[in-house]
């Protein structure tokens, strides 16, 4: 426990080991949660209704996020999620209205039922080639969502998965797949989609991903790299090939180097 700072309590059952259980802060919001390393799990409601957030960052650790751990976190605006994740699990940021920066990692697999309703922020998404299931109402209420990219072909889309997403003009998807698509989704949503080949927003060379390495000294300082690996990343920060960023978060985090994964 630092004073002043963000406190966690993890169940102490062995079932529920390593899990974030429930979440308490006592600092000025609106401030960035940094779930702890070694995490596996972010329990059921284990933020839930929580005002204060604005940015939570996800270690590597965890593969699951619980249904209705972020549900109706007004104020959270970013998330990093890491390539660890698996499971977005019901209703986890259902209601996070303010939250506009998200990138669902390629690792996962299912977006569970009303994952990102009423998520009135979002503007677009990119749903990873892993995911084989998307589940009812996922983005149902997502009134700012203009665009969706699928960048595989999923085996599963939910009812109403997209349902008064009135703002909705292009739903891409790999190229040869759209009759495929289109037996998933309602009538309504056909006349938006389009492959691949047709639309040139669509990119399938591999993106390269940026991480953040933060170094807490006598003057906070962040440094950004753009690297496909945190090796290769580490190795251009050594080389002086790294952006420096001042940042006016607190002195003195026992904090020595973190890596938080961005898109």
């Amino acid at each position: 426990m630092y004073e002043g700072r963000p406190v966690f309590r993890a169940s102490n059952s062995e079932q529920l080991a390593n899990a974030v259980a429930q979440y308490k802060g006592d600092v000025e919001p609106p401030y960035v949660v940094r779930i702890p390393a070694r995490t596996k799990y972010v329990k059921f409601r284990a933020f839930s209704f929580n005002d204060d957030i604005g940015v939570v960052i996800i270690p590597d650790s965890v593969y699951s996020i619980d249904e209705e751990s972020f549900i109706s976190c007004e104020n959270l605006t970013s998330i990093i999620l890491p390539e660890s994740l698996e499971l977005i699990d019901y209703s986890a940021f259902s209601g996070c209205s303010s939250l506009s920066d998200i990138s669902i990692p390629s690792s996962v697999r299912k977006i569970r039922d009303g994952a990102f309703c009423c998520c009135e922020s979002l503007t677009k998404i990119t749903i990873p080639a892993a995911v084989c299931e998307i589940g009812a109402e996922a983005f149902s209420g997502c009134e700012n969502l203009t665009e969706v990219t699928f960048l595989g072909e999923v085996q599963e889309i939910g009812e109403n998965c997209f349902m008064e997403c009135s703002d909705l003009t292009k739903i891409i998807v790999p190229d040869k797949k759209g009759k495929a698509y289109k037996k998933m989704l309602p009538d309504e949503l056909h006349a938006l989609i389009v492959e691949e080949s047709e639309s040139a927003t669509f990119d399938t060379k591999p993106v390269k991903k940026a991480f953040t390495l933060e170094y807490t000294q006598t003057i906070r300082s962040s440094y950004v790299v753009t690297a496909e690996t945190k090796k290769e990343a580490e190795a251009l920060f050594r080389n002086g090939k790294a952006k420096l960023i001042y940042t006016d978060k607190e002195e003195n985090l026992d904090i020595d180097l973190c890596y938080a994964l961005k898109h």
